[in-house]
């Protein structure tokens, strides 16, 4: 009984001590909203798009994951990178990797980079990344927003 109530103590105490830094494993199947905002450099002009996406996240063997984005969108690859003090936050890291974003029958080839993290209060996966895009039917590039939140 004694062994079982230091067992059980021991992590109690190392967390009081240490402030119990936050830990995340992102790997899973998630129902995300995503927001796409396109900015052409041509004069101003905005598109807006929004829909559902099936996100899968795999952990590879170290702290790399493999995000799918799902269907209107590409694969990238993120590093892990832990919190070192519980003021700090856990995320993935999302390098410049060439991506892709189709809507309806076309298809925008884009450059992103970004970061995933579950939010501090509603423990939710939310995806932003941020690059640029290339509109091939008229040869205009501009600069793109992409935004994924899990949904409830």
């Amino acid at each position: 009984m004694k062994r079982n109530v230091m067992k059980l103590a021991l992590p109690i105490v190392i967390c009081a001590a240490t402030g119990c830094i936050p830990q995340h494993d992102y790997e899973g199947d998630y129902e995300m909203t995503y927001d796409v905002i396109m900015s052409f450099t041509d004069g101003g002009r905005r598109d807006a798009r929004a829909g559902l996406a099936d996100v899968e996240v795999k952990q590879g063997l170290t702290s790399e994951y493999l995000v799918d984005l799902g269907t209107s969108f590409c694969r990238l690859e993120g590093t892990h990178v832990l919190a070192k003090t519980p003021q700090e936050w856990p995320y993935l890291d999302i390098r410049p990797q060439d991506c892709w974003f189709t809507s309806g029958d076309h298809t925008y080839p884009m450059s992103l980079t970004g970061t995933a993290t579950f939010g501090e209060g509603d423990e939710r996966l939310t995806i932003v990344l941020s690059g640029t895009f290339i509109d091939d039917r008229n040869k205009t590039r501009g600069s793109a927003t992409v935004e994924l939140t899990e949904s409830w």
